[in-house]
């Protein structure tokens, strides 16, 4: 029997006639899909977030400290499902789906960077 119900938030399926939710997409890293029903991610994450998979909105934001990059560097891509405000030492360009560290030399203590220059 067809799956009746549309895709969720965070998922997309370009697919007619789905037998479960297990079978729609979750949302491509470095977008977006912000409504029910999408046969295509909605768009780019925005500057200064990280979508790493499932991402439900352009800005998302845990509203917690960003404490799922940890190392040295603080970037562990082995965690795709990140979605979140960009953690400081890092930056993050429109569609990312991982923060980018700060360059050698040059830091900042605040969240949602948008660009390298902002590094100090």
């Amino acid at each position: 029997r067809p799956y009746a119900n549309l895709c969720p938030n965070g998922t997309f399926s370009d697919s007619l006639m789905l037998s479960a939710e297990a079978e729609c997409t979750l949302c491509t890293p470095g977008f977006y899909c912000g409504e029910a029903g999408l046969t295509a991610p909605s768009g780019e994450c925005d500057a200064g977030f990280t979508c790493g998979g499932a991402s439900s909105s352009a800005t998302p934001d845990s509203a917690e400290p960003s404490g799922a990059y940890t190392g040295e560097t603080c970037v562990d891509r082995g965690d795709a499902s990140t979605n979140d405000l960009c953690p400081p030492g890092h930056w993050c360009g429109a569609g990312s789906d991982a923060p980018v560290a700060c360059l050698p030399g040059t830091m900042s203590a605040a969240h949602g960077l948008t660009n390298a220059s902002q590094c100090e």
